[in-house]
């Protein structure tokens, strides 16, 4: 592996296995402070359960894990098609999006906590319901 490589594998926000326990997700470091209760959802999840499923450590795609604490990261997607939208990462993979009448709140949000007002991370919990994986994040409503 080459020095960019290992650079940018460095940098790249990694998925970080908590317990259940709603305090052990509050000491993940993030841009973006959130105030614990991760009820922010986020939508299209559904188009990317193998993405969760390739991101997330092994111990949470056993059949008894329901809650996985996670850093997420925001991104502003940069298509003049798509102004109002922010994606929603684990890694370098999009697992979700904000909806739309969260937009204009969230982008501020990025614009004031991030890295080059264009992304920035925050607390998140991931959700496995009968198989499914869903995202909740940790940011104010």
């Amino acid at each position: 592996m080459g020095f960019f490589s290992a650079l940018a594998a460095a940098l790249t926000p990694k998925p970080i296995l908590a317990t259940a326990d709603r305090k052990q997700g509050a000491a993940f470091a993030a841009d973006i402070p959130g105030p614990g209760g991760y009820n922010f959802e986020v939508i299209g999840e559904s188009k990317y359960q193998n993405r969760f499923r390739a991101n997330l450590p092994d111990e949470f795609t056993k059949p008894a894990a329901v809650r996985c604490y996670v850093v997420a990261r925001l991104e502003i997607d940069d298509d003049p098609d798509a102004q109002n939208h922010i994606i929603v990462k684990l890694g370098y993979s999009p697992v979700g999006h904000i909806p739309e009448e969260d937009v204009r709140s969230v982008r501020q949000m990025i614009k004031q906590h991030g890295r080059g007002q264009t992304a920035a991370s925050c607390r998140a919990v991931v959700v496995k319901r009968n198989g499914s994986y869903g995202i909740w994040l940790d940011l104010s409503d």
